[in-house]
């Protein structure tokens, strides 16, 4: 009779074990499926949810971004999937800070006496309007 319950005990520790080992793996596949990419705060949340993982709110990944980056990762694959899944949110917060602040468009005109597009930064004052660098140079000549 002990050995049959010992056999129990070991299935269960068996099964156990391997349902562990396939939610490691879940969490593994998920992180490194989205290591290449940036993650907007839905799909960042989607895939906290998928592994069963409370996501970090976007203020606390901002405060941790430096042991995000280079911090050496946390040993239990639940907090590595975590911390992994929270520096793929850094890298989309950085990359919509980016969008954010990109330059404005150069505008541009044309020259009156060529036509040719250029910036209005470039346009020169000329006697007969402004002109391209090419033109006023060909005018001062």
């Amino acid at each position: 009779m002990g050995s049959l319950i010992d056999a129990r005990q070991e299935q269960d520790r068996l099964a156990a074990a391997s349902a562990s080992y396939a939610e490691q793996l879940d969490a593994e596949n998920v992180v490194s499926a989205l290591l290449c990419q940036p993650l907007d705060r839905p799909t960042y949340e989607r895939e906290c949810g998928r592994i069963n993982i409370q996501p970090w709110e976007d203020a606390r990944i901002c405060q941790a971004q430096y042991a995000l980056i280079y911090g050496d990762m946390p040993s239990e694959i639940s907090r590595w999937a975590e911390y992994g899944l929270a520096r793929m949110r850094l890298t989309g917060l950085r990359a919509e800070r980016r969008a954010q602040s990109a330059p404005a468009p150069v505008a541009q005109a044309t020259c009156a006496s060529c036509g040719a597009s250029v910036a209005v930064s470039q346009l020169l004052s000329a006697s007969r309007g402004p002109g391209c660098p090419d033109c006023y140079d060909r005018a001062s000549n």
